[in-house]
C-alpha cells in the first residue's frame, strides 16, 4: 500500500509515493508503532512533521491505520527517518482522575475511561469479556489505566486478556489470536531464526518481607523465605528479595503465614520461575510460494504457531508477541514468539510503576479483620467438563463446581490430542461454572479444566473433551435474508446479535446480563450463582398494589402482618452491655457509692449518647468495680480496648482485663477537667488462651472524687473504631406491623405492642399496660373521712394505677396499733382524682378500747 499524509486534524494532504521503507511493529499488549523512510524533495516531504498523521497498515486484515508522527531524523544524505505511533497513544497525552466501579463489565469500565478524561472523549472501547468485576484505579493516564500499572483493564479482566486497536475503536479481547495450525520450519518456510533462553529475571525462593512500625515506634521488619514448585528443577536456587508490605492494611499486623502466602501467589502470578524462551523468526509465508497457494498460514499477533528446527532439537508451540509489518511489500519482515517485553504503559514512559491512588476519603465502617489465608487450604473434587457446540464453531464448556470464594476455575484449550496444559493454552479463569469459546469452522479443539483455591493449590485435571467443529466455507453463500414464520427448532444459536423479542415459557441461561444505553451492566446473573442488581428504582406488586422494595431490613410477608429483623450485624465490639444501659450487679472492693446515671443535672455533666453512664463516687482510695464477662477471643492477635471516662481528678487509674483470669494492666493517667474523655490500650493475646474473663475500672485517688464510664469497647484490631454496640445487641428480635399498631416480640415468647393509646406488654393472650407517668405524694388521716387526692393535669384521662403504703402511725407512749385498713376507691381517670379510705385503731398496752390516731399515707400513682 502507499501511505496517505494528514494534518494534525485529520484533513489529507496527499499520498508518500516515495517511500524508501515503510514498517509496522506491533507488540502483544504494547507498542504499535510505524517507521517511514522518505527522500528530501520527494512528494510532501516538507510536511512530514511532528503531530501531522500518515496511514498504513498494521498487517494484511488491520488496514489503513492512523500513526501520528512524534520523531523526525534527518541527515545530511537526503534521506531521512519518520518515527509515529498509533492514533491511540493520543490518549496517553490524557488522564483520568480516578474510577472506582463495582460489579460491572470490561466493555463499561472501558469506556468509563475515555468518558472521564479530559480530551479523549471520541475513543470507543470494546471488549467480548462476559465476567463483571469491580475496577478500581487511582489518578493516571488513560493507556496506563487500560494496561501497564497495577489494577488496570488488564490486569483486573486478566486470565491474558489481549488489546486489539483499530484507529479510535479499543478492544480488550478474551483473546485476540488463534492456532491456526502453521508450522514455521527450517529448511521449509524459515528464513532467519535468532532464539535465546535468558534466566534474567529467574527466581525460584524468595525472601518474602514486610516492615511495620511496631507500638514502640520502631521499624520492624519479618521475613520469611518461599520455594517455588520449581526450585529442583535448576542446579541453584535463585533468590531474590520482595518487599510485600504494601499488602497489609495500615494497622494490620504483618504475618509470616500471610507472607507464605503471598511469596506463592507471586510466584503463580508472575511466572517468574520460568526460563525465559524468545525467538525471532523471518519466514516466507508458503501461501505466496509456487504449488502451495492452498496453504492456509496467515498469522496474526497473538496467534499461536508451531516452530522446528532440527538443528537446535526445536519443535515447540508459543505465541507471537512482536511483529514486523512491510506494509510497503504487504509482507511480515519479521515476527517474535515468546515473552512479551514492554506494556502500554512503558511504550511512553512511567507505565511500570503501579497507580498512585488519590487522597484519602472520608472514614467508612470499620471492616472485619481478615485475610487471604483464614480460607481453608481444601480442594473440591476433580470438576467434570463437558461440552456443547453451538452453529458452526461456537463452543460451550460446562463443569461440575463448588460455590466456595476460595475457590477459582482454570479452563484450557489446545489443538494437541492428550496436551499438558501450560500457560498460553489458559483462555478462561474465575469464579465461573462456564464459558463460550470462539473457535473456526473446521477445527479440533482439546479442553481441559481444574480449580485452584486461595493458597494457590489445585486439583487434578479434567478428563480431557475434544469438540470438532462444523465446516463450512460462507454462510453467506447459503443465507443472504431469510425469514421463519414457524420451525422448530432443536438448538438455535445467536452469535451475531438479535433484534425484536424472544419469547418462550421456559428460558434456561447459563449467563444473563441486562445493560442501559451507557453500556452499564443494571442487571448480572453469572454460572457461579451470583446476581447483582444495579437499579434506579425496583417495585413489587403486592395483590395488584405498587410496593416498594426497602433494603437493609429483612421482612417477610404473610397474610396478616409484616415481620421484619433489625441487628447491628457488623459490630466489631465484643463487650455486651458495654454502654451500661441496664443495671447489673458488680463487684466492689470496698465501700464507695456505685450508681448510674444520665448526668445533666448540674452535678454531673450529660452522658455523651445521651443514655446511662456508670458512676464511681469515693472518698478516697483504690476505688473500683469488676465487670464479669466470657469473651471469645483468638491466640496471638492484637485486640484494643477503649472507653469514655470523665472525671474531677487527675489521678491513675485501677484498670484491668483479666485473660484466662491472669490481670493484664491498663495504664491511665485521668484528665480531671469534668470533660468527657476516650481512651484506648492495644494488647495482643497469648498463645494459649480462652476469652476475657473480666473488666476492671477504677480510679486511685487521695481525696473525695468522682468518675463516670461509658461505651466500653473491646475489638480485634489494632486501633479504636468508632463506638458501636455488640453485634445484634441493639435489637435482639423480630418486630412486626399489624393492623393494629407496631409490635416487637421478644426471646421468652412475649411482645410488646405500640398502640394509638400507648404501650401494651402481651404475656400469651393478657396484655398490660407500660406506665410512664409516675407521681408520688402522701397524706395524713386523723379520722375514717375519706381524702380527695388530686393528680396533676399530666394524668387527665388517663388509665392509671395507685398503690398505697402506710409509712407512719403516730401513738403515744403506751399505745399500740390494734388494727389498720386503707383502701383506694371512686377513682376518675377524666379529672385525674381519686379518694383513700380507712386508717388505723390503736389502743392501751392493757387492752383498753382505743381511738383511730394519726396515719400517715404514702401513695404512688403510675399511668
Amino acid at each position: 500500500m502507499i501511505p496517505k499524509l494528514h494534518d494534525k486534524t485529520g484533513t489529507v494532504i496527499g499520498e508518500l509515493t516515495d517511500c524508501l521503507k515503510g514498517i509496522t511493529i506491533e507488540e502483544r499488549n504494547g507498542m504499535l508503532e510505524a517507521e517511514i523512510t522518505y527522500q528530501l524533495f520527494s512528494p510532501h516531504w516538507d510536511k512530514l512533521i511532528r503531530g501531522n498523521i500518515f496511514t498504513a497498515d498494521v498487517n494484511d486484515k488491520i488496514k489503513n491505520q492512523q500513526f501520528r508522527i512524534y520523531k523526525v531524523g534527518k541527515t545530511i544524505k537526503g534521506v531521512f527517518n519518520v518515527y509515529a505511533r498509533h492514533i491511540s497513544y493520543d490518549a496517553q497525552r490524557d488522564m483520568t482522575e480516578g474510577l472506582d466501579i463495582q460489579n460491572q463489565s470490561c466493555e463499561y469500565c472501558l469506556n468509563m475511561i475515555f468518558r472521564n478524561s479530559q480530551f479523549s472523549q471520541k475513543f470507543k472501547g470494546h471488549s467480548d469479556i462476559v465476567n463483571a468485576q469491580n475496577f478500581k484505579i487511582g489518578p493516571t493516564k488513560l493507556l496506563s489505566a487500560i494496561g501497564g500499572v497495577r489494577g488496570s483493564i488488564i490486569d483486573t479482566f486478566g486470565t491474558g486478556a489481549e488489546i486489539l486497536r483499530d484507529n479510535y475503536d479499543f478492544y480488550v479481547l478474551n483473546k485476540r489470536g488463534h492456532d491456526n495450525d502453521v508450522i514455521i520450519e527450517y529448511s521449509k518456510n524459515m528464513t532467519g531464526l535468532d532464539y535465546t533462553e535468558d534466566e534474567e529475571g529467574l527466581i525460584t525462593r524468595i525472601k518474602a518481607i514486610a516492615k511495620y512500625t511496631a507500638e514502640s515506634g520502631e521499624e520492624t521488619e519479618i521475613f520469611t523465605y518461599v520455594d517455588s514448585p520449581k526450585i529442583l528443577d535448576y542446579e541453584t536456587p535463585f533468590i531474590e528479595t520482595i518487599d510485600f508490605s504494601d499488602k497489609f492494611e495500615d494497622e494490620e499486623i504483618p504475618t509470616t503465614e500471610k507472607l507464605k502466602i503471598l511469596g506463592e501467589k507471586y510466584f503463580k502470578n508472575n511466572k517468574c520461575d520460568f526460563v525465559k524462551f524468545n525467538y525471532k523468526i523471518s519466514f516466507i509465508p508458503l501461501s505466496k510460494c509456487a504449488g502451495y497457494e492452498d496453504i492456509q498460514d496467515k498469522i496474526e499477533l497473538c496467534d499461536t504457531v508451531g516452530i522446528k528446527d532440527y538443528r537446535y532439537n526445536l519443535d515447540t508451540k508459543a505465541k507471537v508477541i512482536k511483529t514486523t509489518y512491510d506494509f510497503l511489500r504487504e509482507r511480515y519482515d519479521s515476527m517474535e514468539v515468546g515473552e512479551p517485553r514492554t506494556t502500554l504503559g512503558d511504550v511512553v514512559g512511567g507505565g511500570s510503576e503501579e497507580s498512585k491512588p488519590g487522597p484519602p476519603g472520608p472514614q467508612g465502617p470499620p471492616g472485619a479483620d481478615g485475610n487471604i489465608g483464614d480460607f481453608p487450604n481444601s480442594l473440591p473434587s476433580v470438576p467434570v467438563l463437558s461440552s456443547k457446540l453451538y452453529g458452526f464453531s461456537s463452543i460451550e464448556l460446562s463443569w461440575t463446581y463448588e460455590n466456595k470464594v476460595y475457590y477459582n476455575y482454570e479452563l484450557y484449550a489446545s489443538k494437541i490430542k492428550d496436551f499438558t496444559p501450560n500457560v498460553f493454552d489458559l483462555i478462561h479463569a474465575g469464579q465461573t461454572s462456564s464459558f463460550l469459546f470462539q473457535a473456526k469452522p473446521n477445527e479440533i479443539w482439546y479442553f481441559r479444566v481444574c480449580c485452584v483455591n486461595s493458597h494457590g493449590n489445585r486439583t487434578e485435571f479434567s478428563s480431557q473433551v475434544v469438540v470438532t467443529t462444523k465446516k463450512v466455507d460462507d454462510l453467506s453463500n447459503y443465507v443472504d435474508n431469510m425469514a421463519i414464520n414457524d420451525a422448530l427448532i432443536g438448538t438455535l444459536s445467536l452469535e451475531r446479535g438479535w433484534i425484536g423479542q424472544l419469547r418462550g415459557n421456559w428460558i434456561d441461561a447459563k449467563n444473563l446480563s441486562v445493560t442501559d444505553g451507557n453500556g452499564k451492566r443494571t442487571l448480572d446473573i453469572d454460572s457461579f450463582g451470583n446476581v447483582n442488581i444495579t437499579a434506579t428504582n425496583i417495585k413489587m406488586i403486592v395483590d395488584g398494589e405498587e410496593q416498594g422494595i426497602v433494603g437493609q431490613s429483612q421482612f417477610i410477608q404473610n397474610n396478616k402482618e409484616f415481620e421484619f429483623k433489625i441487628t447491628e450485624s457488623t459490630s466489631p465490639n465484643l463487650v455486651p452491655n458495654s454502654s451500661f444501659e441496664k443495671e447489673e450487679v458488680y463487684t466492689k472492693n470496698h465501700p464507695f457509692i456505685l450508681d448510674w446515671t444520665k448526668g445533666g443535672d448540674g452535678t454531673y455533666p450529660s452522658t455523651i449518647d445521651g443514655g446511662k453512664a456508670i458512676l464511681i463516687y469515693t472518698n478516697g482510695g483504690d476505688s473500683y468495680f469488676v465487670k464479669d464477662t466470657a469473651i471469645k477471643i483468638d491466640p496471638n492477635s492484637t485486640y484494643t480496648i477503649s472507653f469514655y471516662y470523665c472525671c474531677t481528678h487527675g489521678r491513675n487509674g485501677s484498670n484491668y482485663i483479666f485473660i484466662n483470669g491472669n490481670p493484664v494492666h491498663i495504664p491511665i493517667t485521668y484528665i480531671g477537667d469534668r470533660a468527657w474523655h476516650r481512651y484506648e490500650f492495644i494488647f495482643n493475646t497469648p498463645e494459649n488462651v480462652d476469652g476475657i474473663t473480666a473488666i476492671r475500672l477504677g480510679i486511685v485517688a487521695q481525696e473525695r472524687c468522682w468518675i463516670l464510664f461509658d461505651n466500653v469497647q473491646i475489638e480485634k484490631r489494632k486501633g479504636a473504631s468508632t463506638y458501636r454496640y455488640m453485634q445484634n445487641e441493639v435489637c435482639n428480635g423480630n418486630g412486626f406491623i399489624d393492623s393494629e399498631g407496631i409490635g416487637f416480640k421478644h426471646e421468652d415468647g412475649s411482645y410488646t405492642k405500640m398502640l394509638t393509646n400507648g404501650l401494651m406488654r402481651y404475656v400469651g393472650s393478657t396484655g398490660y399496660s407500660y406506665h410512664y407517668l409516675t407521681y408520688i405524694g402522701k397524706t395524713q388521716k386523723l379520722d375514717l373521712n375519706p381524702v380527695t387526692i388530686q393528680l396533676p393535669d399530666d394524668f387527665k384521662g388517663k388509665d392509671f394505677k395507685v398503690n398505697l403504703s402506710i409509712e407512719e402511725i403516730a401513738n403515744p407512749e403506751g399505745w399500740m396499733v390494734q388494727s389498720f385498713q386503707v383502701l383506694v376507691q371512686n377513682i376518675d381517670n377524666s379529672n385525674a382524682t381519686f379518694q383513700i379510705y380507712g386508717g388505723s385503731q390503736s389502743q392501751l398496752y392493757d387492752g383498753t378500747q382505743g381511738t383511730m390516731k394519726p396515719t400517715t399515707i404514702s401513695y404512688t400513682v403510675t399511668a
